[in-house]
């Protein structure tokens, strides 16, 4: 049976910035294993590895 969003989303580290890199990397991997979005993408990259990024990770 599927987890809510919501359960799952409560269920990452209550540190903010360990949140959001927990965040990113299940969105790099929801984009790379759902079988529709897998063929929409071509690379998907965590901000820190992106070489064209343009300053720390401030997202929230």
């Amino acid at each position: 049976m599927p987890v809510p969003f919501s359960d799952f989303y409560t269920s990452l580290d209550p540190d903010p910035l360990k949140r959001g890199k927990q965040f990113e990397h299940f969105v790099k991997w929801f984009l790379k294993a759902d079988p529709e979005w897998a063929t929409q993408v071509d690379q998907v990259w965590l901000w820190d590895e992106w070489p064209q990024r343009w300053g720390a990770d401030c997202g929230t």
